[in-house]
């Protein structure tokens, strides 16, 4: 069995990121800058949407946990539009072409519903596992530890796979480039404190329900999708694989 983290996607995304990556494979097509940025701004409201509105909505916190993920996400959103208005804008055709096409090998198939995310290795995956055993044996602390750890390495390499390796795709002058490791650096200070302020507050009904969460973007598929790339890469699965 394959395990990978998957945030779904919207399909306004979806259309308007398969017509930009259509137009620039054909080549020679007026700029799809301004198409790529709207089509990021829809992926990153999505991905907020689901962390922070549905988490905090769906799951049983308490109201100053509650407070810091919306804190933490109208940080990441304002700090990540910057960065798209200010350096995806600028892009050429040539430049978007391999950043657009890493998110588009980034898309996962599963179950009739389209996802973007990776692959957990065996370490990351049994340590989630065991973060569940223990939440369903009472183990509160254990859990949380294990959690925490857990969501810190997710948080990790989604910042690699999501905004370090795409813009490493792009030549970048000095300010752009100052600009992205910025937002790196940013979203790394303000998130990882949050994940361990937002878990170790947890109690144990409250882990519970924030695993009943979490379950619904760990995805897991037989040997038919078992070919895909090792973690840290982008993961290209289509329905025949």
């Amino acid at each position: 069995m394959t395990t990978y983290v998957g945030l779904p996607l919207e399909n306004e995304y979806l259309e308007l990121s398969n017509a930009v990556i259509a137009k620039l494979q054909k080549g020679n097509a007026p700029s799809q800058s301004k198409d790529t940025v709207k089509a990021s701004q829809i992926l990153i409201v999505g991905v907020l949407q689901l962390l922070v509105t549905d988490l905090t909505e769906q799951v049983s916190m308490k109201p100053f946990v509650k407070k810091v993920i919306i804190q933490v996400g109208a940080i990441a959103q304002k700090t990540i539009y910057v960065m798209v208005d200010k350096v995806i804008s600028k892009l050429s055709n040539d430049d978007l072409i391999p950043f657009v096409g890493h998110y588009k090998k980034m898309e996962i198939d599963h179950q009739g519903k389209k996802f973007i995310g990776f692959k957990l290795d065996n370490d990351l995956e049994a340590l989630i596992n065991s973060a569940f055993n223990n939440i369903h044996n009472n183990e509160t602390q254990t859990a949380k530890e294990e959690l925490t750890d857990a969501l810190l390495q997710i948080i990790m390499i989604s910042l690699e796979l999501f905004l370090k390796v795409p813009m490493g795709l792009i030549k970048l002058g000095m300010i752009s480039r100052k600009l992205v490791d910025l937002t790196a650096a940013t979203l790394e200070k303000v998130v990882q404190p949050a994940i361990r302020k937002i878990v170790g507050n947890l109690d144990q009904e409250e882990l519970e329900s924030f695993e009943g969460f979490i379950v619904e973007l760990v995805l897991r598929d037989d040997e038919s999708i078992a070919k895909a790339q090792k973690l840290k890469q982008p993961v290209d699965l289509s329905s025949d694989s």
